[in-house]
């Protein structure tokens, strides 16, 4: 179902969905040196045209569909100051190992279009980082 396939209340046997596909769940899945991305593989399949469909319009509907369940506002949380965070320190070329890159939490001091001031965790260190080397802290 387009309007479910990346909500969270859709389970795998170990995970939500949403974690799976969407978060990825911090799997890195890569074959040949290019990376492979689950959603974009659910939204491929989406796409494609299925028996009885004289043309592509219905599975471009349905490509629609699931990424408007995922640019809902209650799913969009901007990062903003005092979000907690988590920065990736390290390597983040491909190929890479799982201990390429580190991950410690932080807390959003401020932030403009491309930096963010964080404030670390583990010591209360003031640092300035791009945007890109952030993700938020899920709910538990």
């Amino acid at each position: 179902d387009p309007s479910t396939c990346f909500s969270s209340t859709a389970y795998l046997s170990f995970c939500s969905f949403e974690q799976f596909v969407v978060r990825q769940n911090g799997y890195v899945f890569a074959g040949e040196s290019v990376v492979w991305s689950a959603a974009i593989a659910v939204l491929d399949d989406l796409g494609t045209r299925r028996d009885g469909e004289a043309n592509a319009e219905p599975g471009k509907a349905r490509v629609r569909e699931a990424v408007a369940s995922l640019l809902i506002p209650s799913r969009i949380r901007p990062l903003v100051a005092g979000a907690t965070v988590e920065y990736a320190e390290g390597d983040a070329n491909l190929p890479r190992d799982d201990d390429d890159i580190s991950w410690s939490r932080a807390t959003i001091v401020s932030r403009d279009v491309h930096l963010a001031v964080i404030r670390m965790e583990t010591n209360a260190e003031e640092k300035s980082v791009y945007l890109g080397s952030l993700r938020l802290v899920e709910d538990e």
